[in-house]
């Protein structure tokens, strides 16, 4: 080889070198060309995380990897996501990739798309109530010629029979105490109405409330303690000592209707007036607008208060120092996550959220079927909810759109009795279904 070709070939590499050498550099640091923008681009990062896991992911149709996934230097723009796994429901959004950024996807939940409900009590329960440690409910049924009111653990599926009566009694109005030990309960005939409680330890051990007091309560409520019950009669407030087997007044403040939050005895005064009890005096906490204000489901940082005649809720926080948000729709209901730090409230036709942490109020979803329930799911990125003949499930993900899956539907009505963390199940009530016989059914969702 003469002098001049070994030049050319060191000149050749020289250059090959300095083109291609901060290009293998430039890409070992994540940076691709992006020819339709015409470029150099920082790539971005992907995380995708399911429950279960070990799902199957694809980008833009084509499959990547098993979860946990990290996927890595990915040019910035959008990417199809899907993430499947046999006998689940697939989860799918369109998510943007930055420069520079890792984008998350690893709050995905993939329930069960095969499940098949459980009979767990067969006949048609006419009321019921969940203890507030969600382990337990009380339900009536009719058996030919009385009524019963049975107790139903979820954990173990036992059942115990507490109480029964004549047919022409009619219960309602079950009232759990904090400790789920006592059950209070309304029994009304014709000739007259009485409260009764029983002890889920002792059913024998039944405790008629008109033996220790003869006033007529418009409105019972337990304290923390299982022993001690308040009362609303005539407009005035009474603590009931179930051991002692006495009422006492608690005032002569005139009360259209009272709460009991941390610990703490709130109520509304005839004057329209917000107050709290303080030892023996009663505090005001804020004038109200002279409305009909009833008390719904509050949190140890807001108060809740409905107005009767519009529907709208009005949240009053206990710390001055919060500031509440505004709703401006109606609502039939609502409930509080277990840290208090987000609420859902639903009508006839729409489902809201309020994220207390971001300060953020948004439309989770509108139906042309009535709403009648909603209840969390355990890591509160999920809303499990009832429709008149449906349960359903969504993600309150606000990127893209959000996944929702009918989980039952039913040709007769289906009621939501609660999501329970304990045994992962929804739980509720069918009634009139062409398949299913009238009862509590469960379904394992994931």
């Amino acid at each position: 080889m003469d002098k001049n070709l070994r030049r050319i070939y060191f000149i050749t590499f020289i250059v090959i070198f300095l083109v291609c050498a901060p290009i293998i550099v430039l890409y070992s640091l994540g940076y691709r060309y992006d020819f339709p923008k015409n470029k150099l681009l920082k790539t971005g990062l992907l995380i995708i995380e399911s429950s279960p896991r070990s799902a199957s992911v694809y980008l833009n149709n084509k499959y990547i990897q098993k979860t946990p996934a990290r996927i890595i230097n990915l040019t910035p723009g959008e990417y199809q996501i899907r993430v499947e796994k046999d006998g689940c429901f697939s989860w799918q959004k369109t998510l943007a990739v930055f420069s520079k950024t890792t984008t998350f996807a690893d709050n995905i939940i993939l329930f069960k798309s095969s499940g098949k409900p459980q009979e767990k009590i067969l006949g048609s329960i006419l009321d019921y109530q969940i203890s507030f440690d969600e382990k337990k409910v009380v339900y009536l049924i009719s058996n030919q010629n009385k009524k019963e009111v049975w107790l139903y653990y979820f954990d173990t599926q036992e059942k115990n029979k507490i109480y029964e009566t004549s047919l022409e009694n009619d219960i309602s109005d079950f009232s759990w105490s904090k400790d789920g030990r006592k059950i209070l309960f309304k029994q009304d005939n014709q000739k007259q109405t009485r409260e009764l409680i029983v002890d889920t330890l002792d059913p024998e051990h039944l405790i008629l409330l008109d033996q220790i007091s003869s006033l007529t309560f418009d409105k019972l409520t337990w304290s923390d303690s299982s022993d001690i019950l308040y009362g609303l009669t005539k407009n005035h407030l009474f603590e009931i000592d179930l051991t002692n087997r006495r009422a006492t007044s608690l005032g002569q403040e005139i009360i259209n209707d009272f709460f009991l939050n941390n610990h703490q005895i709130y109520l509304i005064s005839q004057d329209y007036t917000l107050k709290q009890k303080v030892g023996e005096q009663f505090k005001t906490l804020e004038e109200l607008d002279r409305a009909d204000y009833k008390f719904l489901e509050s949190s140890p940082q807001y108060l809740v208060l409905q107005n009767q005649f519009t529907k709208k809720i009005k949240l009053v926080p206990i710390n001055a120092n919060l500031s509440p948000p505004v709703f401006e729709m109606e609502i039939n209901n609502l409930k509080w996550s277990n840290d208090g730090k987000k609420l859902v409230v639903w009508n006839d036709f729409e489902i809201w959220m309020h994220d207390f942490e971001k300060q953020e109020q948004y439309l989770i979803n509108r139906y042309s079927e009535q709403v009648e329930k909603a209840s969390w799911y355990e890591n509160l990125d999920y809303l499990v909810y009832g429709l008149t003949d449906s349960i359903n499930i969504i993600e309150l993900d606000q990127r893209d759109r959000r996944n929702s899956y009918q989980l039952i539907k039913t040709s007769g009505k289906i009621e939501l009795i609660n999501y329970l963390p304990i045994v992962n199940q929804v739980y509720f009530i069918i009634q009139k279904d062409e398949n299913l016989k009238d009862g509590l059914y469960s379904l394992s969702i994931k």
